[in-house]
């Protein structure tokens, strides 16, 4: 599958294809995403060695499904989790109906290059 079919599914609403999306993002900070769909919410778990940053994750998190505007999706609850430990260290939801102004290229946080790929600077 090509990185700009992975991308259509993931705009999409696929589950599979975001949670795909999102571990790349996050790969480069030893970050792994699981998710599903629950009615019109994405539960997010995000899992590390070290208790995910919630505000970094977060902010990841709601700038990627804001650049993915999924119609369907209309909050996301996000878990940051320590590899481990039973249960989630933190939890926050995204309404997604609040993010009405669209991602714009130039602010640096996500830089669609030619092939359609998603970086974050670091």
């Amino acid at each position: 599958m090509t990185q700009a079919n992975l991308l259509e599914l993931a705009k999409q609403g696929d589950d599979a294809a975001i949670v795909s999306v999102m571990n790349y993002v996050l790969k480069d900070r030893h970050i792994i995403a699981q998710a599903a769909l629950k009615g019109n919410c994405l539960l997010v778990l995000l899992k590390a060695v070290q208790i995910p940053d919630q505000k970094l994750s977060v902010t990841i998190v709601r700038k990627l499904m804001t650049h993915l505007r999924v119609p369907s999706i209309t909050s996301v609850q996000v878990y940051g989790k320590q590899v481990g430990q039973p249960a989630p260290s933190w939890i926050e939801v995204i309404d997604l109906r609040d993010e009405l102004e669209p991602l714009k290229p130039k602010t640096g946080f996500f830089k669609v290059l030619p092939h359609l790929t998603l970086c974050l600077p670091k």
